[in-house]
Order: structure tokens, then sequence, then C-alpha cells
């Protein structure tokens, strides 16, 4: 009998399992789904308590696991995901008829089986089985209701097999597991697992991890910023992905700078694939939030802070919409072309210019005429929106700066789109002219809006000597305006009037003596004329009488600093758009009359526009260059203001990329001869205690290895500003300026060469110079490398010394943390031999680089170098493409 009876279960067993093989053979095709759902359902209602259908099913699965086909293991996933959903819906309807939500629990003995097959299966040596393991497990979770709830108990277990393999080795798993991790999530909580793990992972090594995580995380306070920087992530993906994801966030839920950042990355990014994303994707669907307003699209951003990233957002809109829709939004006059003053905002001005200037831009002359009206018209019309007669108050309201400051807004829109006029009518190019000046010298101009008006000034006055004169006419008329002074009658004055007072009063009783005899005559016209003269003669003595003081035109002298500051600023564009290479008379006698008096004066906006204008006229002459080299020299200090550093240094690059070197050899040299000055005397103005010891060497002159001369001994100043600790705007500015150094071939240096490359490569984070400093690399070193006429034999020299540098750098160092084979790499790929144009048919850098490498190896093999030194060497030796012969 119990032979009788295990023969029947095993024969219930094998039908059971042919039944079940024959169900996950036909899965394999999607199409089969619906049917074998249906079947399978039916199964497991006959087989009720019985396990046999259960167990052959977590047989097969098992199987499935591990077979190769993806496509039709794929198909067979999606089909037992959607029997396991459909069956815990059904175990859960009859567990609880009361509860109104889908719920997976421990009673539910299908869905929990199949889940705890995956629980104990995840961590499964074979890759491919944790892959599919997550992969069902994304699929059932991702198939739930929204409604659905899990038990506590399976939840916990879901929450560990997720952050367990989202920390596996292979990237292919941790994309599963982050999928898996989405429904997983609890936003409102700031401390959940769940969030935390994903928002480590966004900083994965694997790019196609970082991409899902950037479609999976949930949004709250703590993540959005995360997500935010994946705009920077170095693959294109990414950052296309992380665009494609704020596309569906609705423009209102983001903050302004959120908004502005992403639109502004997103048209800049290098990528066109990117690029092409922000503007048909996420641009577009920005609009759609606005129905299509650009007008109140621009309201959403920040146009009066950030008005030239709003402008380059605008010209992306006009890529994607219809300039027809575009002009909607403006609410021109048909017969002026003008807008409303009333109506007029920042946004509409700002809409207006970039029309105007894409119409011109795109020579569309007939579209041009609708949105540009006639120039006396136009000068007439800013006349009206910003009165220049009205003087500016220090006591305003909140209200009342903000309204200013819309205004000056506005005016800077409608000077910007003044550029687009043609300015060959004469009447117009007058009016405009007229406007021009007045704004120059009006109070309620702000120094910001000058370089736009002197800009203008110089378009419409072509010749330098008339652009100067006129220029420095308007200075003097700011700075001495003509004011009417009252002063006493000199006493000599007074004598003559005294006197001249007794001969009207003569003449006075004459006349009216004359007058009674012709009215006594009856004559009475003879009487009408004498009383015209007496009124006359009466009015003059009344006059006389009363007058004790004179009024006369004087010019005052005005020396506050809102004054003086402004005539710099026109100062400095002057020189700017002026268009001359020499020093001018008039420019000379500019600085001996006003710009020395500036450089003396207490207040810090001063002294810093003067260094900035002083710096321009040694551009303009050597002579006045060599007379204040070493004073902007002595001008730097790393504790002192920005405001003095910044122009300062400036101005010494300035100097040195347009004079060159050679001037101030001669100058130094005399200077060394004439004074004994002590070591400390010459220090560098910079103290960097913590700087590397070995900087002093670096910089000593060696004719065979670099071209500086000997009386430039204040380089090494220059380049020990790229150490300093506590002025990132010192840092940043030197590193820029010995960038352009030596891409304009002024400077041959490889031992400064080899400095900026370890800058370049700097691994501090965070840091708003270092990461300055490392996009100004990134753009100057290929260009330096490309087009600079000894580029390559300077790279040759610098090679070795960096390696070096490097390798010996103490622990805890920035430079310890640069991996020497990103940058050996990094060098000999810019020194291809078909990199310079100059220097490939006469220069094999890589022959001399091979042969210095080989040099080195041997040295290190005498000082006993360890193994990674020898790797590192010999990688750069294999990389390098050496020419025979």
């Amino acid at each position: 009998m119990d032979s009788r009876s295990g023969n029947t279960r095993s024969k219930h067993m094998n039908i059971m399992k042919e039944k079940v093989r024959k169900i996950f053979e036909k899965a394999e095709e999607q199409f089969r789904h619906p049917n074998l759902i249906e079947k399978c359902k039916t199964l497991y209602r006959e087989c009720n308590d019985d396990v046999r259908f259960l167990e052959e099913f977590k047989t097969a699965l098992r199987y499935t696991l591990v077979f190769p086909d993806k496509e039709a293991v794929d198909n067979i996933l999606l089909f037992v995901s959607k029997l396991v959903i459909l069956l815990y819906a059904i175990e859960a309807d009859s567990d609880d008829d009361m509860n109104g939500s889908d719920t997976i629990n421990e009673g539910c003995t299908f869905p929990n089986e199949i889940l705890e097959l995956l629980f104990k299966s995840h961590g499964a040596s074979l890759t491919i089985v944790r892959v599919r393991c997550l992969q069902l497990l994304n699929k059932i979770l991702s198939g739930m209701p929204e409604n659905s709830t899990i038990s506590d108990g399976i939840w916990v277990k879901l929450k560990e097999t997720v952050l367990t393999r989202i920390q596996d080795k292979s990237p292919v798993v941790r994309v599963q597991a982050v999928m898996a991790a989405r429904k997983l999530q609890d936003p409102k909580n700031l401390n959940c697992e769940i969030i935390k793990a994903l928002v480590f992972h966004l900083n994965d090594p694997s790019s196609a991890v970082r991409r899902t995580v950037v479609s999976s995380i949930a949004f709250n306070k703590l993540t959005i910023g995360h997500v935010l920087a994946r705009t920077r992530d170095v693959h294109d993906n990414v950052r296309r992905n992380t665009y494609l994801v704020f596309s569906k966030v609705r423009v209102m839920n983001l903050t302004i700078k959120y908004r502005l950042t992403l639109l502004e990355r997103g048209i800049q990014d290098r990528s066109a694939l990117v690029r092409s994303c922000v503007q048909s994707i996420l641009l577009v669907n920005w609009l759609d939030n606005f129905d299509r307003d650009v007008l109140k699209f621009l309201e959403a951003l920040d146009v009066i802070n950030c008005a030239d990233t709003v402008l380059k957002i605008v010209e992306n809109i006009f890529m994607v919409m219809p300039m027809e829709e575009v002009m909607k939004s403006l609410p021109l006059d048909a017969d002026t072309r003008l807008i409303p003053v009333e109506k007029l905002t920042p946004e509409m001005a700002l809409l207006w210019r970039a029309v105007c200037h894409h119409f011109w831009t795109e020579k569309n002359d007939e579209e041009l005429e609708k949105v540009l009206p006639n120039i006396s018209t136009f000068c007439d019309y800013i006349r009206s929106v910003y009165p220049l007669d009205s003087n500016k108050s220090l006591n305003l309201s909140n209200d009342e700066k903000w309204e200013e400051v819309k205004e000056n807004q506005i005016l800077r829109h409608l000077m910007e789109l003044t550029k687009v006029f043609d300015f060959s009518d004469e009447l117009g190019r007058a009016n405009l002219k007229k406007l021009l000046f007045e704004m120059l010298s009006s109070q309620r101009i702000d120094n910001e809006a000058i370089d736009c008006l002197m800009e203008l000034v110089a378009s419409i006055i072509p010749s330098p000597e008339v652009f100067l004169h006129e220029v420095t006419e308007i200075i003097s008329e700011i700075r001495e305006p003509l004011v009417v002074e009252t002063v006493p009658i000199p006493r000599r004055q007074q004598m003559e009037n005294e006197i001249h007072i007794s001969d009207l009063k003569v003449t006075l009783n004459d006349l009216k003596e004359k007058e009674y005899n012709a009215v006594a005559n009856k004559n009475y016209a003879e009487a009408q004329t004498l009383k015209i003269e007496i009124e006359k003669i009466e009015a003059e003595l009344k006059d006389l009488n009363t007058k004790t003081c004179i009024s006369q035109e004087v010019r005052e002298e005005k020396n506050d600093p809102v004054t003086v500051c402004k005539c710099l600023t026109i100062l400095m564009h002057m020189i700017k758009y002026s268009r001359v290479t020499t020093l001018t008379p008039t420019l000379r006698n500019i600085k001996e009359n006003f710009l020395n008096q500036c450089l003396t004066s207490q207040d810090l906006l001063t002294q810093s526009l003067s260094i900035e204008v002083l710096g321009q006229f040694c551009v303009l002459d050597v002579d006045i260059a060599k007379e204040n080299l070493f004073r902007f020299i002595l001008m730097l200090s790393e504790n002192g203001d920005d405001e003095i550093n910044g122009p300062a240094l400036k101005s010494i690059f300035d100097i040195l990329l347009y004079h060159r070197i050679k001037p101030f050899e001669k100058l130094h040299s005399c200077e060394d001869d004439g004074h004994n000055n002590s070591e400390q005397d010459r220090k560098t103005p910079v103290d960097d205690s913590d700087g590397d010891a070995d900087d002093d060497d670096m910089f000593v002159i060696k004719p065979e290895v670099t071209d500086v001369g000997l009386g430039t001994k204040f380089i090494p100043i220059l380049v020990e500003l790229l150490n300093c600790k506590s002025n990132d705007l010192l840092k940043k500015i030197a590193f820029e300026g010995l960038c352009k150094l030596l891409f304009s071939g002024v400077m041959y240096s490889p031992e400064i060469l080899s400095k900026i490359i370890v800058k370049g490569f700097s691994p501090i984070i965070d840091n708003e110079s270092e990461d300055y400093i490392r996009q100004a690399f990134m753009v100057f070193f290929p260009a330096f490398a490309a087009k600079t006429q000894r580029s390559q034999e300077m790279i040759e020299a610098a090679f070795i010394p960096t390696l070096r540098r490097l390798i010996i750098a103490p622990l805890g160092t920035p430079e310890a943390d640069i991996n020497p084979r990103d940058v050996a790499s990094f060098l000999i790929e810019y020194t291809l031999p078909n990199i310079n144009s100059h220097t490939q048919m006469v220069l094999h850098v890589h022959n001399n680089l091979a042969m210095s490498i080989c040099h080195e190896i041997l040295r290190e093999c005498d000082q006993c170098a360890g193994t990674e030194v020898f790797q590192l060497y010999l990688k750069s030796l294999l990389k390098a493409e050496t020419v025979p012969g």
C-alpha cells in the first residue's frame, strides 16, 4: 500500500514537473503570458495546500536564474513577476477582506516563498544569478499597485537584500539593486537608509550605476542638491539623464538658484548630445509649465541679478520656439514699435533686446524693422523711461531701492538694444550722442552702465582723437562742474554805482519836470514818451539800490569718492574703446593732473580703480611701465585687500604680456647696482611659510634650461603666489597669468610649467579656487601643446621633474594624492608627433622622452627605488611612440 502510494505521489510529481516545465518554456514568448498566468492560477487553486506546484515552480525558477539566453530569461522573469503580483493580490483579499489596500505578508504563501528564494539566492557566487535575483525583485516591486503595503518582516528582508547588493562588486548587480530600491524609499524621512545609500552611489565609479541612481532616487531637501551635482558628471549620458529627470519636475518646485544653475550648465555643456537634450526637452517642458509664455517663464528666473545667464537661455529658446510665437509675448505698439512705458519690465526689456539682436545677427532686416523704432524716437523713449534730471536719494525705502534697481536693469537692456541701430542717420546719431553725453554726466547713472555707454560713444565717434577729446571734456565737466556763485560788489564798483545813481537822479528830475510842462501844455504824446523813460530810469535806480552782490560762473573741483570713481571708470573705458596704442598728449595730461592724485587717495575703491587705470597706461607706454612695475609688486600681500591685490597682479601680467620681459632686465640690474639691498629687502611680499622647501631652487636661472632673463628676479614672486593659503584671488590670477605668459611665448621655463601641471592636477575638491585652476588648466594645456612654438620642447624638459616631484611628495600634501600615472599618460598624450605643427617635422619628442625615461630608470636603480616607480617609468616608456632613426 505504501509502495503504491509512493508511486502515485511520484507520478503526480512528474506530471506537475512536466506541466511547470512546459509553462516555463512557453513563458519565453511574452504574448503567451496571459494564458499561462490563468493556467498557473488554476493549478495553484487545484493544489490548495499541496506544495508540489510551489516546489516545482521554485525548482524551475532556479534553473532559469542560470540560463544563458538573456531575452528568454527576461520574458520568464516578467511572467513570474506578473504571477506573483496576481497571486499575492488574491491571497491578500482572501486573508483580509476589510483591508482596503493590498498587502504582502507572511500569510501570502506563493509570493512569500518566491521572495524567500530571492532573499536566499541574491548572494550567489555567479554574477548572473545575483543580477537576475535583483531583476526579478525589481519587476515584482515595480508591478505592485501604488497603494500596496509590505509587512514589516518582508520589508526588513527587502531592505537588507537591496542594501547588501547595492554594494556588490559588479556594476550590473548594483544597477539592478538601485532599481529595486526605487520603491523602498521614504522621501519624507531624512534619515532613510535607502536614500542615504542612493546618495552615496551618486558617486559610484560606474557611470551606469550613477545614471540609474539619478533616475531612481526620490527628490527631497537632502537629495536634490546631490542630483544637481551630477550635471557636472564626467560621463555625457549621466549628465543627459540628470537633465531628463529635472525636465519632469515642475519649475515652481525648484528654487530660482536651481533653475538657473540647471539651464546655465545645460546650454553650455561641452557635449552636443547634452545641449540638445536641454534645448529640446528640458527647456520645452519648462516652457509648457507656463503655457509657452516666454515672459512668464522669464519671471520665474532672476532677470535682475543674472541677466547674462537669462539672455543665453532666451537665445536657446529661439532655437526651439518659432519667433512668431515669441513675438506674441512682446506688447509692441504697431505704430511706434515701442513698449508702453507703464508696461515695461526688466523681463520685457531683456526679451525685446534679445529679439532685436537675434534678427540683427540673422541679418533679417525685414523682421528687424518690425521691432526696432526710429533712433531719435527711441532716444526720447529712453528719457521718458529713465529721467536723467532726477538725482539719487540716499534715504530710499526698500521698495524704492528695488524700483531703482529695476530701472537700472531696464536701462542696461535698452542701451544694449541701441547697438543694433544703423548709425548712418546723421540726425539720429546726433540725438544719440547728445543722450549718451547727458547720461555720462548724470548723477543717476551707475558705474556698471558706463561700459555700455562708452562702447556706444566709441561706435558713433570713429576718430580716436575726437573720441578722446570729447570724453575728456565730459570727465572735466563731471569733476569740475560750472557753479554759480554770489560775491559782494567790489568797493570800486560800488563807488561807480553811486556816481551813476546820482546822474540818474538828476536825469530823472529833469524828465519829471519836462513831463509836467508837457501835460501843462496838453502835449500828451510827448508826456507819454517821457513817462516811459521815467519808468525805465526808476527801475534801473531800484536795481542799483538793491544790488549788493553779483553772480558769476566758476568751476568747483569735486573730490568726493563717488565722483572720482565715476571719472576713473569713464577714463578706464575710454582707454579700452579708444583704439589707441600709444600714450597721447591728452592721456599724458590726464595722468599728471588727475590719475596721480587718485593714486594717493585713502578710499579703497578709488585706489582699486586707480591701479587698474595705471595698468592701462603702463601698457600704452613702456617708460611708465618701468616706473610702476615694482610698485605693483610691492602692493601684493596675501593678507591685503583683494581690491588692491587683484588689479595690481593683473597689471603686472598685462605689462609682461604686452612689453615682454626684456625691457625690465636692465632696469632691475641697475637697481641692484645702485642699491645694496639686504636679503630681507629682497624677500617676496607674499609670506607663505608653508610653501615647498625646494621652491627657491626651482627658480634658479639656468641658461641651458630656461630663457628667463637674469634681471627678472620678480618671476619667482609671481610663481610663489600659486602657494597662497589664505588668498584664493591671488592664486587664481597668478595661475592664469603664468599660463598666458607661457602660451604667448613671453617666457620659456620647464620648471614653471612643471609647477603649473602639478597645480592643474590638484586633488583638492569643494574649493572654488582649485576648481577654477583645474578648469583653466584644461583650457590652457591643450592649446599650449598644439599652438605654442616651443611647447613640445618645454613639456619634454618638464616631464621627468614633474613625475619626480610627485614621487617624492611627502605624505599629507596635495601632491601626494596625485596619481603619477595619470600625469604621465596626460603628458605623453599631448606630446604625440602630430600635436604641434611647429615641431612635428623637426623634433621627435617621444624619442627624447624615451631616452630621458631610460636614464631615469638607471638612476632609480642606483638609488634602489621601489617597484611602483619602475612600473610608472616602464608603462610610460611603452606608451611613447618612438620613431626609428
